[in-house]
């Protein structure tokens, strides 16, 4: 499995959530290397009422390809956080443009 880059999904799991996960979605916020990523937050089915999944985004985040990179999330006074939760990909190549050469004779 590739590690994610920028603009691809990484799923969250906050487990032993003692708070009303809607106020989370809401008023909270997370950080991808130290880039808040743009709202608002979506969350996945998870098991029982302590869990929580988001779906996020993976922001344009300054680190160099092949950087760990920490995933924190903000809410109230809490910022649980994952030092280091993956490795940050390299972005795609551009695709060169393609070449068509259309003549107007017949």
């Amino acid at each position: 499995m590739e590690p994610p880059g920028r603009g691809d999904l990484i799923s969250i799991e906050l487990r032993g959530t003692y708070f009303d996960h809607a106020e989370l979605l809401r008023d909270g916020g997370v950080f991808v290397g130290g880039v808040s990523v743009p709202g608002p937050l979506t969350s996945l089915p998870a098991d029982g009422r302590d869990h929580l999944r988001l779906t996020v985004t993976v922001p344009a985040v300054s680190a160099a390809p092949g950087t760990p990179v920490d995933v924190r999330v903000r809410y109230g006074g809490t910022e649980p956080a994952r030092e280091g939760a993956f490795v940050l990909a390299a972005p795609e190549p551009p695709t060169p443009p393609v070449s068509v050469s259309v003549s107007a004779s017949p």
